[in-house]
């Protein structure tokens, strides 16, 4: 968890992100087969986001379900399998994050502003492109196997 060195401090003198992962650690500790985690990069810089998220892609590899509470949209087209979006208490969308993000108008409505990558991948589809990447990787994928002429 980057945690080292910090075994003898108290929990209340620790910064937001270390909070956090002590929070997270102690979770896990316990081995549960469903994790709910309510916005797991917050206060984490980016070698701590990237640290969360490959542990949250380890356990979801080794069967347990999670459940991650996000504004983050970057995070969710591209990390998770299904979205949910809910606005107002009502649910909105459910779906793939390409089913999500492909309805820029209840997006809108929603105030979802979607990440770079989706509205490419809008665009994309928008124009014809069959299985259309939402996510930066797959983007980039596509492109490396486009050829110029």
């Amino acid at each position: 968890m980057g945690l080292d060195g910090d075994s003898e401090r108290h929990p209340f003198t620790l910064g937001k992100g270390e909070r956090q992962k002590l929070a997270f650690a102690s979770i896990l500790v316990m081995e549960p087969g469903i994790l709910v985690i309510d916005e797991p990069t917050t206060g984490q810089d980016w070698d701590g986001t990237k640290r969360m998220l490959q542990m949250i892609e380890d356990l979801h590899a080794r069967g347990h379900t999670i459940l991650a509470i996000t504004h983050n949209m970057r995070l969710a087209v591209e990390y998770a399998d299904r979205i949910i979006l809910f606005s107002n208490g009502r649910c909105l969308l459910d779906g793939s994050p390409t089913d999500v993000f492909s309805h820029p108008d209840l997006l809108s409505a929603a105030g979802v502003v979607p990440p770079l990558s989706a509205r490419i991948g809008c665009r994309l589809k928008e124009k014809g492109l069959a299985n259309a990447p939402f996510t930066m990787r797959g983007i980039v994928e596509r492109m490396q196997n486009v050829r110029v002429n």
